[in-house]
């Protein structure tokens, strides 16, 4: 362990659980509502939150799933830290998002190794999203959709609506087609407006027409690109924003 440095240990006794441990000094305390999607975002898509100038200052300390046996471990400078909890894929019947977070601090001293257990009872903060729809990738070697990237991220009603930008990793190029697809699964509908691919330095607005996807929909996407087949690294740029509403189910 680094001088002057501690470590914690996060684990979660629930499912989809992500957690981060920061030092309390490069917390806003205004910013407490919208913290745990930002470190999910950092873990995520780093170049994406690295662009966001009210984030910027968390890329160190991104989030990273706390449910499983072993949990999460953080080196953190000794001092005053704060450990960030959140439960993904959350939603209740009142049409919000609640009791899906937790924030607890703590005072480490140099070569301090502590663990920190979270259970569903100590979920008692809202953090009003951390769940999105998903962009998907077609590999055509093994015939199967691939999960890369959450889309329309943090945009969470129609004033909110704007493009971003999100990296999604190496997309295969076959007979000068690529397949995409945006998966909802959470209680909200996204308003997808337009859905831009980006590979091989080309810039190629998909056919997808403006498309409201409600839990459990999919909406499928060809686009043609003038590159010989092989992999590339991609991006998408969407445009829209998703409402949180009760329960479809």
């Amino acid at each position: 362990m680094a001088l002057g440095k501690a470590r914690v240990t996060v684990t979660c006794g629930f499912a989809s659980g992500w957690a981060a441990a920061l030092p309390r000094s490069v917390v806003d305390p205004r910013r407490d509502d919208f913290l745990m999607q930002a470190l999910i975002g950092l873990r995520e898509d780093p170049q994406f939150w690295t662009s966001e100038s009210e984030y910027a200052n968390l890329a160190p300390w991104a989030a990273q799933p706390c449910d499983g046996p072993g949990g999460a471990s953080f080196e953190v400078p000794a001092g005053d830290i704060v450990v960030v909890v959140g439960q993904a894929d959350t939603f209740d019947g009142r049409g919000a998002y609640q009791d899906n977070g937790a924030i607890r601090e703590l005072l480490l001293h140099e070569g301090d190794d502590v663990r920190e257990r979270f259970a569903p009872a100590d979920l008692v903060l809202d953090f009003s999203c951390i769940s999105c729809p998903w962009l998907e990738v077609w590999d055509f070697a093994t015939g199967t959709w691939q999960r890369r990237a959450e889309i329309l991220v943090d945009l969470y009603s129609a004033a909110r609506a704007r493009s971003q930008r999100r990296a999604i990793g190496e997309v295969e190029v076959r007979a000068g087609l690529v397949r995409l697809r945006v998966a909802e699964d959470d209680d909200e509908v996204s308003h997808l407006e337009s859905l831009t691919l980006e590979l091989g330095g080309l810039s190629v607005r998909t056919p997808l027409p403006a498309t409201t996807l409600q839990r459990g929909q999919r909406a499928v996407t060809e686009v043609r690109v003038a590159l010989p087949d092989g992999r590339y690294p991609a991006a998408v740029i969407a445009r829209g924003y998703y409402t949180p509403l009760r329960p479809l189910r």
